[in-house]
């Protein structure tokens, strides 16, 4: 390509036609700037893409985060059920003199309360927010997942 221009412009110049060499170097020089816009706007273009593939990404793994959040929470919800009833029957039981003593009910609710701790699973929003929470384009939804993640 650069040889054809060269071939152009030697034989312009060498023909004394100083008119045609005027338009051929101002076509030239307008179209350099034109080449490059093109560039910025294809790579422009081209990065929006990425960034779009990358939010839909994170937003689909902290919805599954989310979601399998939610299952805990409902363990969590039932144990919590289960605890509250064998507190409300404890002195119902001690008074009508059910089988069982004070420290069986006990150990009971030990049993029933060990392992009761709730944490959200953060690696995904920890990704998101290691990229920067920018790549979130929707402005509530970004500070929706501030308030659950970080408060």
């Amino acid at each position: 390509m650069l040889r054809l221009f060269s071939k152009i412009r030697y034989k312009l110049a060498g023909e004394n036609k100083f008119g045609k060499y005027l338009r051929y170097t101002i076509g030239k020089i307008v179209l350099v700037p034109i080449a490059i816009i093109l560039a910025l706007q294809t790579n422009n273009w081209n990065e929006n893409i990425k960034t779009g593939i990358y939010e839909k990404q994170i937003l689909q793994t902290i919805s599954f985060s989310l979601q399998r959040d939610s299952i805990h929470v409902e363990r969590l919800k039932q144990r919590g059920i289960s605890i509250e009833t064998t507190i409300v029957n404890v002195p119902t039981f001690m008074q009508h003199g059910a089988v069982g003593t004070h420290s069986d009910y006990i150990n009971k609710l030990k049993q029933l309360s060990n392992n009761i701790k709730f944490n959200f699973e953060k690696g995904a929003y920890w990704r998101l927010t290691s990229g920067g929470l920018e790549y979130i384009s929707n402005d509530s939804l970004r500070t929706l997942l501030v308030s659950i993640y970080e408060v």
